[in-house]
């Protein structure tokens, strides 16, 4: 494939409404827009397409929202209309591992990323496409888990370094910079939600948790969830991606409960704020010594009182060496340029 002439590529992404904080979809529409800022025809399926901007809209071949009520059936629909003339299928997460099957006999070259999330049931279907992995450290647990695996190139996800965030703007949530704590994702348990509350309230902070995330889902986790909000803790919902900006660049400290290096750590380095995560190669190989790691409720009192001690001086050098790691390793145009690379020499 030449990358130079402009390749036609299908991206399936994932089967949520719009997710604003985490997860496929936000990946797959920053990877389509800027595919096809390169030169490439990009057709894209996913379920937040409406969180692009409507240039954007504009410059892709086609946009296809999910149906849930078709549920898988919108691939075999979306990769009927993109077929031919289609260079790569690019399938983002695990969704829609069936299309790796379906795709080699339809003539078009498979591309699947995933990440540290990947469940071994899905692994034996991923052998006839090219895996693309988000760290090093997703790549070791792939190989010990599958053994001999497919050919694989490491491209880590993209992110940004928003800055100069008006404080202002934390009126809407009626709090002031500094004053608060920040944990940015969904209701599940491999969020660590709870467990993030339970060590925040054991700390005694004088500060408030804010949790943004759908708290108002219909599962027993977040109702047990709902049941710690008051003073400390606060469920203000879903956060589009610029408010989230201002929201981190203005935290004492951000929380990050995830087993990977999903989009709210990244956007925590981006935003420079210092980081509490959960302890794992893939989070340690994303933050470095940027973050203060835990691996379980126990361990939050001391990292609050950490994140609390952090001088001006302190913070301000935190701040910059997070947002450096960030330019250095995660610029979108680093990552489209190692996605260039993989589709010159695949």
């Amino acid at each position: 494939m030449r990358a130079d002439s402009g390749l036609s590529i299908a991206i399936l992404g994932g089967r949520r409404t719009a997710a604003w904080y985490d997860g496929e979809d936000p990946v797959a529409s920053e990877l389509a827009t800027r595919l096809v800022a390169a030169g490439h025809r990009v057709s894209l399926l996913c379920g937040a397409h409406d969180t692009l901007e409507a240039a954007s809209l504009r410059i892709l071949q086609r946009v296809q929202r999910r149906t849930p009520v078709l549920g898988v059936f919108d691939d075999a629909l979306f990769l009927a209309r993109c077929v031919r003339g289609c260079d790569l299928i690019y399938v983002i997460g695990g969704r829609s591992l069936w299309s790796t099957l379906l795709a080699p006999l339809l003539g078009a070259c498979v591309w699947f990323r995933v990440d540290g999330a990947v469940r071994r049931r899905m692994l034996p279907w991923l052998r006839s496409a090219t895996l693309v992995v988000d760290s090093e450290a997703t790549l070791a647990q792939l190989r010990a888990v599958m053994g001999r695996l497919p050919p694989a190139r490491v491209i880590p996800p993209g992110a940004d370094t928003p800055g100069g965030q008006d404080p202002e703007r934390l009126a809407e949530w009626e709090l002031a910079p500094g004053c608060y704590y920040l944990l940015v994702g969904r209701p599940r348990r491999e969020n660590r939600v709870q467990e993030i509350i339970e060590g925040f309230l054991a700390a005694h902070s004088t500060f408030p948790l804010v949790i943004v995330g759908a708290i108002d889902v219909d599962t027993a986790y977040a109702a047990q969830l709902r049941g710690y909000a008051g003073a400390r803790v606060r469920f203000i919902g879903p956060v589009d991606a610029p408010r989230q900006a201002v929201l981190r660049c203005h935290a004492l400290a951000c929380f990050h409960g995830n087993a990977v290096g999903s989009p709210s750590l990244l956007g925590a380095l981006g935003c420079g704020a210092p980081l509490i995560a959960y302890d794992t190669p893939v989070n340690r190989e994303f933050a470095g010594d940027l973050a203060w790691y835990f691996s379980g409720p126990q361990d939050l009192p001391a990292a609050i009182t950490w994140a609390e001690d952090l001088g001006g001086p302190e913070r301000r050098a935190h701040a910059a060496a997070a947002r450096a790691r960030i330019v250095e390793r995660h610029a979108w145009e680093r990552v489209i340029a190692l996605h260039q690379s993989g589709l010159v020499q695949p």
